[in-house]
């Protein structure tokens, strides 16, 4: 997972809901010459995400914090990565599943990822379908094509389809990232994807 996030250029690195520190200590042992940030909701989970990283020797280069990832204490457009292991399917509020919270989720990412950071979530296969089919991302494939000749019927200049099949012209839902690719991972008996995206470009957040 930290492989895919390209952590070997970064300087910055957030895991938004870093539980017990798995993922940030790991990359921190392989890439000592970036900085981590791990922010969790739980008090409990930071303890033992204390204590691993502790116990990993890497607490030169990983700092936790307390607070959620639905209003993330971190200034915007600051950050190289953003790496998570989405829950699955477990309640994150009271109220509110998974489903209802990821775009959510994805916005406060998107706001503090600069340009030409990379997000790499871990989803479970239900959660990936569910946002593949609900929203809409720019394509890589499609930022690489070039514009159609002035006498192709396809397209105009000014437009391109997005792999929903929409152009360029319809409203994204996360107008800032570019998804890069999705790919299955199995974890023992769970099924889950990788799914990859880049900001590509700035975006206004009030």
């Amino acid at each position: 997972m930290a492989s895919l996030a390209e952590i070997s250029t970064a300087k910055h690195v957030l895991d938004p809901m870093c539980g017990v520190g798995t993922i940030l200590v790991e990359a921190a042992m392989e890439w000592p010459h970036a900085t981590f940030l791990g922010i969790d909701k739980s008090e409990s989970q930071l303890k033992y995400a204390l204590d691993n990283v502790k116990k990993a020797g890497v607490m030169h280069s990983v700092a936790l914090l307390k607070g959620s990832v639905l209003d993330l204490p971190v200034v915007s457009e600051s950050i190289d990565i953003v790496i998570s292991d989405i829950p699955f399917g477990k309640k994150f509020t009271c109220s509110r599943d998974m489903k209802e919270l990821l775009p959510d989720i994805i916005h406060q990412m998107e706001r503090v990822l600069r340009i030409g950071g990379v997000l790499v979530l871990l989803l479970s296969q239900k959660l990936h379908h569910h946002l593949k089919t609900n929203f809409h991302f720019k394509s890589d494939e499609i930022e690489r094509l070039q514009v159609p000749k002035l006498d192709s019927p396809s397209l105009s200049n000014s437009e391109s389809l997005n792999y929903k099949g929409q152009t360029a012209t319809d409203k994204l839902d996360f107008p800032s990232l570019t998804h890069i690719e999705s790919h299955s991972v199995s974890l023992g008996v769970t099924e889950a994807v990788f799914f990859k995206c880049k900001k590509t470009s700035q975006t206004m957040f009030c």
